[in-house]
């Protein structure tokens, strides 16, 4: 077993991943009120562009912790095919880059943009820093110590988020010292995990060695790469018809995504465990109904509570302009909750090795949710969104569900509707509330805190294994 414990590891990357968000909240919290509002959405085209480029290298690092995982003592190998890599996809990357710079300051577009050269110059520091930093933490998530590599991600945040906030106060409010920061950070925490990982090796590899990785690295990068596109082509839609809409779909994005990271993390382990197994002749299977039970254990709540306060906590969080956003919530939420038991079920095919499978299904998710949109607009107008956004994902949840049910006995946990009890209890407290109390402004937050603690109060009396895990935990923290 290279994951010792599936729950435990998960629950450890699942907590560094919410610290890792605090503090990148923080941060956007501080340069925000200190550059300009041009300043800081150029900010965040080059990070656009920074993460769109970067998807396409995310099959590589896969397919390099799926193979280590399988044999870990040929981890050394697959670690310097995931260094060589980088560097000739970075080299890439900066040349596209630079391109596409040079294009959009030429003559020869019909718009003539004015984007300063220091943004340039960050996203190329971002790329070369990133490479290095992402490279590292696939020996670790290859051992099996997802938590590890994630611990490290939190410093490396921690870091960028002071170095950042330092360096545009204290020498210049300029975005290239935001990329800066990040590149910095990310060298330094490097550095540390380079001496940590003495045992993996630089090591020479043969072309037989890169072609047995070929086949999932390319089907997992066009899997990563239609799931990035997809949220920013759905932004830029709703922009050309409503920039608003778009703004408070961003919005609701950021607000569910902290709900996504318990399947993430259940994901990641499952996977990586799913390989080592699957190397050894040896089932997992029995482990999809535990990670599928606890993989929306956040974003069943979310929906019911998104039913309760539909416009409040939109409008709480940004300015009452996003409190019209309480159907997007909504449809988000739903969507997410499905979106969580796809990360289970993709984690289970990718360690099975089945990357074109998973791909398959990202691209119905990408079709289905491009097309709607599209066309639904002519029909519907913006509500076509929400239809959308649950009917892409259901398409998507459903070909994956089908595909491991072809593979292996495997049922969803029926222990997952204790969830939904608890979030109807809740929902029922929620209403009750309202009624006896006036929620203004921030006073929302604390009954936000208050029913949260009530959904798993609900869930530790309905659910009996959740009841025990709990206590385990706190027992072994006391």
């Amino acid at each position: 077993m290279v994951v010792d414990d599936i729950q435990k590891e998960s629950f450890k990357y699942a907590v560094v991943q919410y610290l890792d968000a605090i503090s990148g909240l923080i941060g956007l919290i501080i340069y925000t009120s200190v550059l300009s509002v041009t300043d800081v959405g150029l900010y965040f085209t080059g990070l656009a562009v920074f993460i769109i480029g970067s998807a396409g290298s995310r099959g590589l690092y896969d397919a390099v912790k799926k193979k280590g995982s399988e044999d870990d003592k040929n981890l050394s190998t697959y670690f310097s095919i995931a260094l060589v890599g980088t560097v000739f996809y970075t080299i890439i990357m900066i040349a596209l880059t630079t391109t596409g710079y040079v294009l959009l300051k030429s003559d020869s577009l019909p718009i003539e943009y004015n984007i300063p050269i220091a943004l340039l110059y960050g996203i190329i520091i971002r790329f070369v820093a990133s490479g290095l930093f992402r490279s590292l933490v696939t020996a670790y998530d290859g051992e099996g110590n997802i938590a590890t590599g994630g611990y490290y991600n939190l410093l490396r945040g921690l870091l960028e988020t002071i170095l950042q906030i330092g360096l545009i106060l204290l020498v210049e409010a300029n975005i290239f010292y935001l990329f800066l920061g990040s590149a910095v950070s990310t060298v330094i925490i490097s550095g540390f995990m380079i001496k940590d990982l003495s045992h993996v090796n630089i090591k020479r590899f043969s072309k037989s060695d890169v072609i047995s990785i070929k086949d999932f690295g390319l089907w997992n990068s066009l899997s990563s790469t239609l799931l990035t596109v997809e949220h920013r082509l759905v932004t830029i839609i709703l922009a050309l018809v409503n920039p608003a809409i778009a703004g408070i779909y961003g919005a609701v994005i950021r607000t569910t995504k902290p709900a996504l990271y318990v399947p993430s993390s259940l994901s990641q382990t499952l996977f990586i465990e799913t390989s080592f197994r699957k190397s050894k002749d040896e089932s997992i299977s029995d482990k999809i109904p535990m990670a599928t039970k606890y993989a929306s254990v956040l974003s069943i709540p979310m929906l019911f509570g998104a039913i309760g306060f539909p416009t409040d906590i939109l409008s709480v969080l940004y300015s009452s302009e996003f409190s019209e956003g309480g159907p997007i919530l909504i449809s988000m939420s739903i969507a997410v909750i499905m979106r969580s038991q796809s990360y289970i079920l993709s984690g289970y095919l990718y360690g099975s090795d089945m990357a074109k499978s998973v791909t398959k299904s990202t691209a119905i998710n990408f079709v289905a949710s491009i097309s709607i949109l599209l066309v639904g607009i002519q029909l519907i107008g913006l509500d076509a969104l929400l239809i959308s956004l649950v009917v892409s994902r259901f398409l998507h949840l459903i070909y994956l569900y089908r595909t491991v049910k072809s593979i292996c006995e495997f049922s969803l946990n029926r222990d997952i509707i204790y969830q939904f009890i608890a979030s109807a209890l809740m929902l029922a407290m929620i209403y009750g509330q309202k009624a006896l109390f006036n929620m203004d402004s921030y006073v929302i937050i604390v009954f936000v805190s208050i029913n949260a603690l009530l959904y798993f109060a609900f869930l530790m009396i309905l659910d009996n294994e959740f009841y025990k895990m709990v206590s385990e935990k706190i027992s072994g923290h006391v």
